[in-house]
């Protein structure tokens, strides 16, 4: 099998990935035939703990590091995009790699619940968008934007875009599970304004421990202002 790899982003912490990746393998050894260790061909194994050990360093959570982070949180939803994209190209159910790729030892477990249920989502979005053709996967590749090539918004720049917006509650700034694609015209037309859909995300977030209770009540007081005007 071909196997597809990427010159995507230098590691957080390279010893992060070697360690998840080696920690797989050990347990597809000694495992029994449960769960993903039901896995029926060697290669299978493999290349779940090869695209696990490629997307660990790019889902770690460090809470210091979530608080300082720079910008460059985009990027990594591109990387992300990408080894998503290889893993599913070789046949891999992309919940098990997500799942491996996120130890419950490193990141809490609501958090690694709902970042998998978005990037789950993103995946749908990015083929609905038809942002899997090879010069997208190129772009995706190396962190640039890809475009849209499905739909009425095609020919568009497909941006990363946050549900709730950072400018309302900037602490959700830096998390994979506030984010999702928009075509650039539908970007640029969304206000800060707090939708239903925003409001929900929010509630998860606040019900998930992620967003404190002051942050979520100023989502709230936002969501009925705009219900009532």
């Amino acid at each position: 099998r071909k196997r597809i790899t990427s010159n995507g982003p230098p590691p957080r912490d390279t010893g992060k990935g070697a360690s998840v990746l080696v920690g797989i393998l050990l347990g597809l050894v000694i495992g029994g035939p449960v769960g993903w260790f039901a896995y029926q061909s060697s290669e299978d194994r493999r290349d779940l703990a090869f695209h696990a050990a490629a997307l660990e360093p790019l889902l770690a959570y460090d809470s210091e590091f979530y608080k300082l982070r720079p910008r460059s949180l985009n990027d990594d939803m591109r990387y992300v995009a990408y080894q998503m994209h290889c893993a599913v190209s070789e046949g891999l159910d992309l919940r098990t790699v997500l799942d491996l790729a996120m130890p419950v030892s490193q990141v809490p477990p609501e958090m690694k619940r709902l970042t998998i249920e978005r990037l789950l989502e993103n995946y749908v979005q990015a083929e609905r968008y038809g942002l899997h053709t090879p010069e997208n996967l190129k772009l995706l590749s190396i962190g640039r934007s890809p475009y849209v090539t499905k739909g009425p918004n095609k020919g568009e720049r497909a941006d990363v875009e946050h549900i709730v917006p950072k400018a309302v509650v900037p602490n959700v700034d830096n998390l994979l599970l506030n984010l999702e694609w928009l075509p650039e015209s539908l970007n640029r037309s969304k206000s800060d304004k707090i939708t239903s859909r925003a409001f929900e995300y929010a509630k998860k977030y606040e019900e998930a421990g992620i967003m404190s209770a002051t942050d979520f009540e100023k989502v709230a007081k936002l969501f009925r202002s705009a219900d009532k005007s």
